[in-house]
């Protein structure tokens, strides 16, 4: 999977369960992505975007504990940001505002992901 396009690419990860974050941000930094976080928080998350200066495209776990994710997809929609949520949720349980971000459905694998990202994150040009 080497060749799957994440090579060179900037993805904000934002995750709240620590063993779940690592392994994503292992598995992709091994397809050739440079990981933004991983974050486990809001506050965290918006710091990152607000400190990046590539971002190319983001994986966003809907449930951050307490919180959603949700004022992370704005700010990101503000950079033009393609994004990619991670959750268990389905597609009834969010809000229609946000039905146009692409899910992948937890737990996934890096086959699936690699294939999402290449699909919906990885710009042409």
């Amino acid at each position: 999977m080497r060749d799957a396009g994440l090579r060179g690419l900037h993805l904000l990860l934002v995750e709240d369960d620590y063993l779940l974050a690592s392994g994503l941000q292992e598995a992709l930094e091994l397809e050739g992505a440079t990981i933004v976080g991983p974050y486990p928080d809001v506050q965290g998350a918006l710091r990152g975007i607000a400190l990046a200066t590539v971002l190319d495209g983001a994986l966003l776990d809907v449930n951050l504990g307490d919180e959603t994710s949700f004022a992370v997809v704005e700010a990101l929609r503000g950079r033009g940001v393609p994004m990619l949520f991670l959750t268990g949720y389905d597609d009834s349980a969010l809000p229609a505002i946000y039905g146009d971000i692409p899910r992948c459905r937890k737990p996934v694998g890096l086959a699936e992901l690699v294939r999402e990202l290449n699909s919906h994150l990885v710009r042409v040009g």
